[in-house]
C-alpha cells in the first residue's frame, strides 16, 4: 500500500512539474490576430484552430476612423470577403452580407490550437464561452470590451445594429446572411454625433 501511494505522490509530482513546465515554455504571440483588428465597427469572424480573424465588412469605413461607415455614395455594387474557412460577399446598397462556412474546415474547439495563434486574453474568453466549435463571432466595436458569441447561436444574435439570419444552406456549406439596420434606424453609431475628443483620444491608445 505505501508502494502504491509513493508511486501515486511521485506521478502527481511530476505532472505538477509538467504543467509548470508547460506555462514557462508557453508564450503568447507577439501579434493576436483578433486584437490586430480592433476596434472594427463590424463583427469579425474568428477560427480559433487556425489563428484568423476576418471582418464581415458590410461598409466602408474611414482609415483614420474605423468605426466610421462612408456614405453609400462612395460604394461600389458588391465585393468579397472571405477568411480560413470561410467566404461570402457583400451587398451595401442592399444593406446585407451573405457568407459560408465550409463544414469540412468546423471542428471542435482546442484551447491549445489557440494558444499558438491569439494571446491569453482572447484564450481565456474563448475557454469561457467554451464554443461548439472552432468558429467564433466576436464584436470588436469597444477596445475594452470584446463580446464573444458561439456561431452555433448566430441566428439569434443581434450585434448592435447587425443581425444574422440561416441562408440557403448548400452541400457542405452552412450559409448565413448578416443585415444592418444602420441606415434604418438614423445612423446610430455615427461617430459624428458624438465627441470627437472621445474619438481621437480612442485611437491614440491604440496606435
Amino acid at each position: 500500500m505505501k508502494k502504491i501511494l509513493k508511486s501515486a505522490a511521485v506521478i502527481a509530482i511530476v505532472l505538477v512539474l509538467i504543467a509548470i513546465l508547460f506555462g514557462m515554455l508557453h508564450k503568447p504571440p507577439v501579434v493576436c490576430p483578433l486584437h490586430e483588428r480592433v476596434p472594427s465597427n463590424f463583427p469579425i469572424i474568428v477560427n480559433t484552430n487556425e489563428g484568423s480573424a476576418t471582418e464581415l465588412r458590410l461598409y466602408n469605413t474611414f482609415s483614420e476612423y474605423p468605426l466610421q461607415i462612408v456614405e453609400k455614395s462612395e460604394y461600389g455594387v458588391m465585393w468579397m470577403v472571405a477568411g480560413k474557412g470561410w467566404s461570402g460577399a457583400a451587398f451595401p446598397d442592399d444593406n446585407y452580407l451573405h457568407f459560408s462556412i465550409q463544414k469540412d474546415s468546423m471542428c471542435d474547439y482546442s484551447n491549445r490550437a489557440a494558444r499558438k495563434f491569439f494571446c491569453d486574453e482572447c484564450v481565456k474568453a474563448f475557454k469561457e464561452l467554451d464554443p461548439s466549435c472552432n468558429f467564433i463571432v466576436v464584436d470588436a466595436y469597444e477596445n475594452d470590451n470584446l463580446k464573444y458569441h458561439d456561431i452555433a447561436n448566430i441566428e439569434e444574435l443581434q450585434i448592435r445594429h447587425y443581425s444574422f439570419v440561416a441562408g440557403d444552406t448548400e452541400e457542405g456549406l452552412l450559409s448565413f446572411e448578416m443585415h444592418s439596420s444602420y441606415y434604418d434606424s438614423g445612423k446610430e453609431l455615427d461617430f459624428l454625433d458624438k465627441d470627437i475628443t472621445q474619438f481621437d483620444n480612442h485611437y491614440a491608445g491604440i496606435q
